[in-house]
């Protein structure tokens, strides 16, 4: 298993992957650059919503910004399941996910190695939630979904 990358390393490889000097990630950040010198040193640590602010600017894996671990960049389809806004949960993309989650084993395996997303009770209401549009589709089956579409047309 890989050994986590230490803070101060880790902030600093961010900011030189970012391609930005202290004085302009800090800008950014809206903070001095004296504190990002501070991060980087170890003398201190972000606080979280900072930390969000990186993630969310930057499409920096909060994971990797929190442990140190996984892919310091989100992949875009994460990314896009996320957040629709500030405040809620895109849930029809997010259970989307989640159903092509359930049904493959290299999804699985890819995600939880990744990322961890959600607890067990969301999983639990969410697969749930998946159960119950999957047995309604197949209750109206293909055929009564086309028809009903012919009769919106017109």
């Amino acid at each position: 298993m890989k050994q986590p990358i230490e803070y101060p390393e880790r902030m600093k490889l961010i900011r030189q992957t970012l391609n930005l000097k202290q004085a302009e990630l800090a800008k950014e950040l809206n903070i001095a650059p004296a504190t990002l010198s501070e991060w980087e040193s170890g003398k201190y640590k972000p606080d979280f919503e900072t930390i969000r602010l990186l993630s969310e600017k930057y499409n920096i894996s909060l994971y990797y910004l929190i442990h140190g671990l996984g892919d310091m960049f989100l992949d875009p389809v994460v990314k896009d399941i996320m957040v629709s806004d500030r405040t809620h949960v895109n849930k029809e993309a997010f259970s989307e996910f989640l159903y092509y989650f359930v049904n493959s084993a290299v999804m699985q395996y890819y995600i939880m190695t990744k990322y961890q997303l959600i607890s067990k009770e969301e999983w639990n209401n969410i697969h749930t939630e998946i159960k119950q549009k999957k047995e309604k589709k197949e209750e109206t089956g293909p055929r009564t979904q086309k028809s009903k579409q012919k009769k919106a047309l017109t």
